[in-house]
């Protein structure tokens, strides 16, 4: 009796160390806070916006290219905890570009940063949960 004793001491010391002082909503692994907090908001105004997976731009369509093709961009990677954000941004025209190079993904962009495809120009303005925002950079 007194062996089990000694045995089940130290198991529940160790039980009472791992309790959380404050109370633990379902589901969750710790205490409930305050939700994630962007690095960055998206601006409020901008000319066009990406959101992680689709091909858009939603809304109004990105400037036709020099040679006359309509641009699709998908932003892939977006990673708005990052400090500074980025995310990557893939591109295609329609009809296909015959420019040079089979990489069409523009990889880590920040704001600032300047997509140049076949004499468009899109300024990135915000990178944001899910989104990213962008600009005519003339």
């Amino acid at each position: 009796m007194r062996r089990r004793d000694l045995v089940m001491v130290p198991v529940l010391l160790g039980l009472a160390a791992c309790t959380p002082d404050d109370p633990v909503a379902p589901g969750t692994d710790g205490p409930e806070g305050e939700p994630e907090e962007d690095a960055m908001t998206c601006p409020d105004t901008y000319a066009y916006q990406l959101r992680e997976g689709v091909e858009g731009p939603d809304g109004a369509a990105a400037p036709t290219t020099g040679s006359g093709g309509r641009i699709s961009l998908t932003a892939n990677v977006v990673d708005h905890t990052a400090t500074p954000p980025v995310a990557n941004i893939a591109w295609q025209t329609s009809p296909p570009s015959d420019l040079p190079g089979r990489d069409r993904v523009f990889m880590a962009q920040q704001v600032g940063d300047v997509l140049e495809i076949d004499g468009v120009r899109l300024e990135i303005t915000g990178i944001c949960a899910g989104r990213v925002t962008l600009d005519d950079a003339g």
